[in-house]
């Protein structure tokens, strides 16, 4: 896993794509179509950076799985993270990489509910269990504000008592009087 300076994986885009795929109602080839296809459309290096740490992530759930789905997923991943990196070589050595893919976070007041709230719901959980740990995510907390302050509205009425804002500020100020306990598994 990778994380150069000024690429961060919270972007309204890639979140909302990352929450809505997750799971297992959604197919392993249509999370790798999905994920590739994001990364195709500009060929970035910010969006090629995020998409393949989700592979290696994805990747990472189904190893010491034994079963046929598990190797196949593997496979899928393989080929996805290989194709990625020929065409990312390609783009930039024919000179028409895209360095940074500018301000995806501008598309939020597009987004409908519903995939808003999936997405609310993944990064509250996600942060819930840092800040219960005192361990407070700075990008991640600075992008559910963001997220606040440009659908406020929709997140409040659809997320109820479990998903609020209130909720969320009472666990930072908890995370705040906390030592970290958090582990990172990479």
């Amino acid at each position: 896993m990778r994380k150069s300076e000024n690429i961060s994986k919270y972007v309204f885009e890639w979140q909302l794509l990352r929450a809505n795929i997750k799971g297992s109602k959604v197919s392993i080839e249509d999370k790798i179509t999905r994920a590739l296809a994001y990364f195709q459309e500009t060929c970035s290096m910010d969006r090629y950076e995020r998409v393949y740490n989700w592979l290696e992530g994805l990747e990472k759930g189904y190893a010491g799985h034994k079963t046929d789905n598990a190797d196949k997923a593997r496979a899928l991943i393989k080929l996805a993270k290989s194709g990625m990196v020929l065409n990312y070589e390609l783009t930039e050595k024919i000179g028409v990489l895209n360095r940074w893919d500018g301000d995806e976070n501008l598309s939020c007041d597009s987004a409908g509910v519903k995939e808003l709230m999936v997405l609310w719901k993944d990064l509250f959980r996600t942060n819930e269990r840092w800040l219960k740990k005192g361990y407070a995510h700075k990008e991640c907390n600075d992008f559910m504000d963001w997220m606040l302050e440009r659908r406020f509205f929709d997140i409040w009425r659809s997320a109820g008592d479990r998903y609020n804002k209130v909720r969320l500020d009472e666990l930072r100020m908890a995370c705040n009087k906390m030592e970290n306990t958090h582990k990172f598994f990479f």
